[in-house]
């Protein structure tokens, strides 16, 4: 009966829709993919993996999404598997509008948009409860599935389960939604060995501008030594109010302990989020937002008064107050009190003359921190923490040229620099 035929111009209505969402998510999701990569590839680009110098430290929102694990799925970045689910459902919108197909497509694209619309309310409540805070970029991507929910409900009136009984009830349904899937997946499989290629292309390329010229490095504080003779130094300069700069720490020490080459782990102050060198070296009061300036100092008299073989030990519990239930600044006089004497140095934040304090205001301990900051402002050339060097030895010297790591950087992009370093190692300056 012609009368029971369904109106075309709601199919047409919804695919271009769905089509205009599908191609703006395809856009973002490429740029998401294109800035994960250069911030966990390039060596020189530190845009997720670093903090902001400034009053407040902290890293912004995007930068904190797309640097968190959950943005990485099976060692690619998430924004790949959105690029192929787009495009894909901007594929389907567009046979959708030509064909005999339409009856088989109109179902499946409103399960792909209920697929998408879960994953967006799963990430965005993971990233404001767990993050607390949103991605401009993602927020988009969530309206982009909204809108491709909306799009594809106004193709199927009848809803989902309407839209899965004309699924399962043919066949031929089944094969088309099979083709589908193998679609999607190709997308991706495309995706991984080109995002891939491109990564291992930049390591054999992508050396300059990251490759530094040593002078003399001077010695640290907080030096982690290799089980053996070390073929590599990894000097480390961290800010301890700086999120990614305990991200470092941590990676490191894990990094080296479990690394088939020995690597020495020298650590150096870089509060850059709170003060410059200019302020350190008039010893200023730290009236920033989490007060790293402080907690720098306050290691530094930590080793001058208690027992400096358990340097590693205090760096790890001033990183320890960086949570972000604590009330700001992260560092203040009274909880750098406490961590003072869980190490055995006594310090009373009440007492003018005390002389944990007096030492954190000591000439002796500005120039100690400003001679960190020229390390690695003048010789790692970093303008903002975290960073690294990573330098091959020959007989425990330094050799060659250093390679420059700005901000932190994925375990798998470390290893492939370092092995590339020691393959082939650099030849001895003259």
């Amino acid at each position: 009966m012609t009368g029971t035929r369904r109106p075309p111009h709601r199919d047409l209505v919804g695919a271009v829709a769905i089509w205009c969402f599908a191609l703006q998510g395809l856009v973002l999701s490429g740029l998401l993919t294109l800035l994960k990569f250069r911030a966990d590839v390039l060596c020189d680009d530190d845009s997720l993996g670093a903090c902001p110098t400034g009053v407040v430290a902290g890293a912004s929102a995007c930068a904190a999404a797309l640097s968190d694990p959950w943005a990485v799925v099976l060692g690619l970045p998430l924004s790949l598997y959105s690029a192929g689910f787009y495009l894909v459902v901007a594929v389907l919108a567009l046979l959708v509008t030509v064909g005999d197909l339409r009856r088989w497509l109109r179902p499946l694209l409103l399960v792909f948009a209920w697929v998408g619309l879960l994953i967006s309310l799963v990430l965005a409540t993971y990233s404001t409860v767990a993050l607390r805070t949103l991605c401009l970029y993602c927020l988009f991507l969530h309206g982009v599935n909204l809108g491709l929910f909306v799009a594809a409900r106004l193709m199927n009136p009848r809803g989902l389960r309407d839209a899965l009984r004309q699924l399962f009830a043919d066949r031929r349904a089944l094969v088309v939604a099979g083709l589908v899937l193998l679609a999607l997946l190709t997308a991706i499989s495309v995706q991984r060995n080109l995002y891939r290629r491109a990564a291992r292309s930049s390591d054999a390329n992508q050396l300059s501008p990251c490759e530094v010229r040593l002078g003399q490095l001077v010695d640290s504080r907080v030096v982690v030594p290799s089980r053996e003779p070390p073929r590599l130094m990894a000097a480390l300069f961290l800010d301890f109010a700086c999120p990614h700069c305990r991200a470092d720490f941590e990676q490191w020490l894990e990094f080296q302990a479990s690394s088939p080459w020995p690597i020495e782990l020298r650590i150096y102050q870089f509060p850059a989020t709170s003060c410059d060198r200019g302020e350190l070296a008039a010893s200023a009061t730290d009236i920033s937002y989490h007060r790293s300036c402080d907690a720098a100092r306050a290691l530094h008299c930590m080793l001058e008064r208690g027992d400096p073989a358990r340097a590693l030990e205090m760096s790890a519990a001033l990183f320890a107050l960086q949570t972000p239930d604590a009330s700001p600044p992260y560092f203040s006089a009274t909880r750098l009190a406490v961590v003072a004497r869980s190490f055995g140095v006594h310090a009373d934040p009440g007492r003018q003359d005390d002389p944990f304090f007096a030492c954190m205001r000591a000439t002796t301990t500005a120039d100690a921190l400003v001679r960190d900051m020229r390390l690695a402002e003048d010789v790692a050339e970093l303008d903002r923490p975290p960073g690294a060097l990573l330098i091959p030895l020959h007989e425990g010297k330094p050799i060659g040229r250093a390679r420059q790591v700005r901000g932190h950087k994925p375990r798998a992009t470390l290893e492939r620099w370092i092995a590339d370093l020691l393959t082939a190692p650099p030849e001895p300056r003259p």
